[in-house]
């Protein structure tokens, strides 16, 4: 209770003083008595008719028990008194408020017990009525006030202070009740051991509206539970149980509400069960886990650790605080695999309080076309290559896509493509692709070694082509191919103008390398032609043709080099006139030998003059008688030199020839024979006869000049036939 101080009187000249009472002075500021001392000048209808005098006014301030309560309070709420405000007015006339007489604001310093103001009012007459208001007031906000009606006399010394009733108008006066938020429905708030939750408390006038300002202070009635700030912050200890959380206003309204404090018993994941998801992205529901008590209460404030199994995936948040219905709630996002991921939750500290939820990731979508296999093969024309040609289709993380069309083609036209082995083949293959992503075709090879170049894609899509290369080598060696064909025209004699060469190769006709390998040459006539014969009545003039060799001349033995090609520099065709053909073997005949192109052969340069004769006769009639005599150029193998120009001269002087001269020019016909007509030998002249034969080419032709001769016999005797023809 407060104590009014002793009423003390007034000094002259209009004090009032504010005693405080010693039993608070380490209190809330106090004010217990007041006494104002107001001196009055009494007002005449002239101004200088005033006879001044002094007034007392004593007030005593008087607190109802509940306003006492509010008082005691003040230091709990941070609230300092420290200043008075008087206001004296005069008695109001209707609704009107009547005229300030006096506004005082004084200073109350914490170091005083008591102060003293002097206050001077002027009234009219010797007595007036006014209205005295006193304010408490802690900086500009009044916290109490009072007001008293009073008449102010001059002359007049109050011995009894005037009681003035003191109520709280402070903030939040006007609250009559309290709600402490958070509220759960059906249950007390329940906190995890050392967790911590902010409370807030809504004040209501007596009509519900919301009063905002009133001051609040909070405690627990068991602090070994639960603790509580000043701003009301409720801290859980290690201590399981059940505590009162109290929220007193400054105007003594209160509220109460239970607080449990409970461990975890376990975690019930509300929902993110059984989702499926594209890889790498956020599941479309979040992972929500309640956190339930032993008793089933909702535990608030547990930290749930979230994380992905084995790293294979993600969590938007690691570590979440429950909510007041014990949810925490994590965003899941898939890894970059296809396949199954499982998250979890569990209790931090309690490891044993969890749950897990699983998902699955499927493939994303088409982003890339590789090969895995296949690749830079290499075997032998008309096999099967060992590994087929593997694709793969996959998303952008490298996830295998199944069912996708994939386009094999060969665009180098050497190889065919199989589904499987067996199959039919064609240069283009469709294939899908498996649960694997992979797509394959089997290369089924050609008959020509080289590159084989296959391309895959996936039509429709803007994804780039891949491409394969593979070798296909000749098979094992088989036969002789002419891979040079030699002169198409020759001369007899004369090296080809376009030697060949020769390559080992497979059945299919491409070249094995194979060295070391011996390869002959021998000619072959296609279309052989009947030559010409020598007379049977004339011996023939000797000359190189006769022993000449014919054949294929030059090296005819060559051996490959390390291609397998065996190459030919020397050949000559020494052979008659006409169509003739290479034939080209080993000696062993173990690989099929080849024919070059048919070779036009003619005639070689000119070597000889021989003579040569058709029904020539050595028997002469005394009479005279003419023979036929003839001549042919060859070359060293017998063929006869076209249109050389042949000389005939009869040098005995008395033989000629039918239109009687004795010279006589011819040129050779195809066959490279010349003959000057019938030779005449004169009636009656004696032998023998001569005739000098020669040619453009002078004396470089063997046998050149020729002389042929004749001899006489009587008339009907028979002579032995003799050579009419001599080599000189």
């Amino acid at each position: 209770m407060l104590r009014a101080a002793e009423l003390q009187t007034p000094p002259t000249g209009g004090v009032v003083i504010f005693s405080r009472p010693r039993l608070m002075r380490l209190a809330s500021r106090v004010v217990s008595t007041l006494l104002v001392a107001v001196v009055v000048a009494t007002c005449s209808e002239s101004p200088t008719n005033v006879h001044p005098g002094a007034v007392s006014l004593a007030l005593a301030p008087r607190f109802s028990a509940e306003a006492q309560a509010i008082y005691r309070s003040l230091a709990a709420f941070a609230v300092t008194l420290d200043n008075v405000r008087i206001v004296v007015r005069a008695q109001p006339v209707g609704d009107a408020l009547g005229a300030v007489l006096k506004d005082t604001l004084v200073a109350f310093p914490a170091t005083a017990d008591q102060i003293a103001i002097v206050l001077e009012l002027q009234i009219t007459g010797t007595e007036q009525r006014v209205l005295a208001t006193v304010d408490l007031q802690s900086g500009s906000t009044v916290y109490f006030e009072g007001t008293q009606d009073l008449v102010a006399r001059v002359g007049d010394t109050p011995t009894v202070a005037e009681p003035i009733a003191m109520n709280y108008v402070g903030p939040g006066a006007a609250a009559t009740s309290l709600i402490i938020h958070p509220i759960v429905s059906s249950q007390p708030v329940t906190l995890a051991p050392l967790s911590s939750l902010a409370f807030q408390v809504q004040a209501q006038d007596q009509t519900e509206h919301v009063v905002t300002d009133l001051p609040v202070t909070w405690r627990t009635l068991d602090p070994t539970i639960a603790t509580v700030s000043a701003e009301g912050v409720v801290t859980a200890t290690s201590k399981a149980g059940s505590t009162t959380l109290i929220a007193t206003g400054l105007n003594g309204v209160s509220a109460q509400t239970t607080i449990d404090v409970a461990p975890v018993a376990q975690l019930v994941a509300l929902r993110g069960e059984n989702q499926n998801g594209i890889v790498g992205s956020a599941l479309p529901v979040s992972l929500a886990v309640q956190a339930i008590a032993a008793n089933g209460h909702f535990v608030s404030g547990a930290a749930v650790n979230f994380a992905a199994v084995n790293g294979l995936g993600s969590v938007s948040q690691s570590s979440v605080v429950t909510d007041l219905g014990g949810l925490a709630t994590t965003a899941l996002t898939l890894g970059q695999t296809i396949g199954t991921y499982t998250f979890t939750a569990t209790v931090a500290g309690a490891p044993s309080v969890t749950t897990r939820v699983t998902a699955s990731a499927t493939s994303g979508p088409l982003a890339a076309l590789g090969i895995v296999g296949g690749g830079d093969q290499i075997d032998s024309v008309a096999a099967t290559l060992t590994a087929p040609l593997r694709v793969k289709v996959t998303d952008s993380f490298g996830n295998p896509l199944a069912q996708l069309t994939v386009e094999f083609q060969v665009t180098s036209q050497n190889a065919l493509l199989a589904a499987a082995l067996g199959a039919p083949a064609s240069t283009l293959l469709r294939v899908a692709s498996g649960s694997d992503g992979v797509a394959s075709a089997n290369v089924v090879g050609g008959t020509i070694a080289g590159i084989v170049h296959i391309t895959a894609w996936i039509p429709q899509t803007a994804l780039p082509s891949v491409s394969f290369t593979e070798t296909l080598r000749a098979a094992n060696p088989a036969q002789l191919l002419v891979i040079q064909q030699p002169s198409k025209t020759a001369q007899a004699t004369i090296p080809l103008g376009t030697q060949p060469r020769v390559q080992v190769a497979d059945q299919f006709g491409n070249g094995v390398a194979r060295s070391g390998v011996e390869v002959d040459v021998a000619e072959t006539c296609t279309r052989c032609e009947l030559r010409l014969a020598v007379p049977t009545t004339i011996a023939r003039t000797q000359s190189i043709s006769d022993t000449f060799p014919r054949g294929v001349g030059g090296k005819t033995v060559a051996t490959t080099d390390a291609s397998g090609i065996a190459s030919f520099a020397d050949l000559t065709l020494n052979e008659f006139v006409g169509p003739w053909q290479l034939e080209f073997f080993t000696p062993s005949q173990s690989l099929a030998g080849a024919f070059s192109d048919v070779i036009d052969l003619s005639a070689g340069p000119a070597a000889s003059i021989i003579a040569w004769g058709v029904l020539d006769t050595t028997f002469i009639a005394f009479a005279g008688d003419s023979l036929f005599p003839s001549v042919r150029v060859i070359d060293k193998v017998g063929n006869g030199i076209p249109d050389v120009k042949v000389t005939w001269e009869a040098t005995d002087k008395l033989s000629a020839f039918d239109n009687g001269a004795t010279v006589v020019n011819t040129q050779t016909d195809v066959d490279g024979v010349s003959a000057p007509g019938s030779w005449v030998t004169p009636a009656g002249a004696a032998g023998p006869f001569f005739l000098q034969v020669t040619t453009t080419s002078g004396s470089s032709l063997e046998n050149s000049p020729l002389r042929l001769w004749a001899f006489l016999s009587p008339i009907g005797s028979i002579a032995t036939p003799t050579r009419s023809v001599a080599i000189r």
